[in-house]
């Protein structure tokens, strides 16, 4: 048992160390990012097989003492480990997603500022100087988040939607609005713009500009914004 405690810690402070050392030196803000998601997936891999290592040796031990004090332990543990894990593992998708970039500014609904520090558990966002947040990752990932860059790095884009002619004009473009900025990927703090609208046929089309922080996601916020707008009718 002492064995595997030593291990267990050494794991623990190894992986923070390498934490610490990847946030002290400087690299540039996409490296940091995916260096800081290769470091969770490769956590998650070694506790994974650490855990596994660990059942299995208490398991071929035959011990009864070790059996039960493993079986308390696992009782004890059970939901902290699950929490920690829960917002371990959301953590690693919305790093992967690039939903959670430290430098960046995320709207939350009740929550809007600057992300400071992107951790392995938690997210700290900053809503005004020296007025720090930490929220669970998967508290975050529960809610709806629009993020942005800085304003500097900001890109326009017009996006096309179509739709009935029956439609009304005003109530379209309320939905519009609503829908883009609840919308990853979308800045939250420009409004969107109306562009034009004409109509084509059968259809009314609506050009808006939004600013994105990179103009590859206009697949991707053009098709989620049309899955939300065909949910709300």
């Amino acid at each position: 048992m002492i064995r595997i405690f030593t291990i267990g810690i050494l794991l623990f402070a190894g992986f923070r160390l390498l934490v610490f050392i990847a946030r002290k030196i400087t690299f540039p803000k996409k490296i940091r990012h995916h260096l800081n998601y290769i470091l969770s997936i490769l956590e998650l891999i070694v506790w994974f097989s650490f855990l596994t290592w660990v059942i299995k040796l208490v398991y071929e031990s035959k011990d009864r003492y070790i059996l039960v004090f493993a079986a308390v332990a696992f009782i004890l543990l059970l939901v902290p480990a699950f929490i920690l894990l829960r917002d371990f593992i959301f953590g690693v998708f919305l790093k992967a997603q690039n939903k959670v970039v430290e430098g960046t500014f995320i709207d939350l609904g009740d929550i809007k500022g600057e992300i400071v520090k992107a951790g392995q558990f938690f997210l700290n966002i900053e809503e005004k100087p020296g007025n720090i947040k930490s929220l669970g990752y998967y508290k975050v990932h529960s809610r709806v988040i629009s993020i942005s860059g800085d304003k500097h790095q900001l890109e326009r884009l017009v996006l096309e939607f179509n739709f009935p002619v029956s439609n009304r004009i005003n109530e379209l473009i309320e939905k519009l609005n609503y829908q883009l900025l609840n919308t990853p990927w979308i800045a939250a703090s420009k409004a969107p713009v109306v562009e034009s609208i004409h109509t084509e046929g059968k259809r009314t089309v609506i050009r808006m500009a939004v600013f994105v922080i990179n103009i590859s996601y206009r697949e991707n916020i053009m098709e989620l914004v049309n899955q939300k707008l065909a949910l709300a009718d």
